[in-house]
């Protein structure tokens, strides 16, 4: 997966944030994965329901944001992640978090979910959407609309700095989501080289090749067991 202790503003590459659906209902939509930094890990990785929601339900992860557990205490406007976050929400899939939980404070995931449900963008927590009535009890708890769409405009404002700052940079690249060269048909096959030779199975390498959002001969970002790559040797 892509992750990105890094800020995408700042590197070479990436993908256009695809604000609608993908031309072919066959191909699978951005969605941008939240975790947390400095936390013991128990799995493989530590947003497995992130990445199982994204593999069922059609779509691809182009950037994994993040914040380090030790700047839960911050205010959201200084998070790194959580302003990168008010940067991607245009990206169609939505947002994918293990647990809302690791946004930290009721006011940060409230203002975050308030956020993306008011520009039509899902949260999905531990696999499951954020309806209504949690959005309204997470603004409840951070004290109030008021106080939840002060904190946001705040964070916006970080925000659009950052970006606008980008623009005004007469050799800046326009602003994307994730980092790295382009995932075509060509560097798929490659990919799959490779994670054959490292003991990678099919069922694996269908998964990765999918939430990765590798391009297919057809330039799909799907892949199934009938056009799997095979071996190049």
């Amino acid at each position: 997966m892509i992750g990105t202790g890094h800020n995408p503003l700042l590197q070479g590459g990436g993908w256009v944030i695809d604000s609608g659906p993908p031309g072919s209902k066959k191909d699978r939509s951005q969605a941008i994965v939240y975790r947390l930094r400095g936390t013991p890990r128990r799995r493989r990785i530590d947003w497995k329901p992130s990445e199982d929601f994204a593999y069922n339900n059609d779509l691809w992860i182009p950037e994994v944001v993040s914040d380090h557990v030790d700047d839960l205490g911050k205010p959201p406007h200084e998070r790194a992640g959580v302003v990168r976050l008010m940067q991607v929400w245009l990206c169609y899939g939505g947002l994918l978090v293990d647990s809302l939980d690791k946004l930290g404070d009721n006011l940060t995931q409230a203002l975050i979910v308030d956020r993306y449900h008011r520009c039509e963008r899902r949260v999905v927590a531990n696999g499951i959407v954020v309806g209504d009535e949690r959005r309204e009890r997470l603004i409840i708890r951070a004290g109030g609309q008021e106080v939840v769409q002060g904190a946001a405009d705040t964070v916006k404002e970080v925000a659009w700095a950052q970006i606008l700052t980008r623009w005004n940079d007469p050799g800046a690249e326009p602003l994307v989501v994730g980092s790295g060269e382009p995932r075509d048909y060509a560097a798929a096959l490659d990919y799959a080289e490779c994670l054959r030779i490292e003991g990678v199975g099919r069922k694996e390498m269908l998964r990765r090749l999918n939430i990765e959002g590798w391009e297919n001969a057809r330039g799909i970002r799907r892949w199934n067991t009938h056009n799997v790559p095979g071996s190049r040797a």
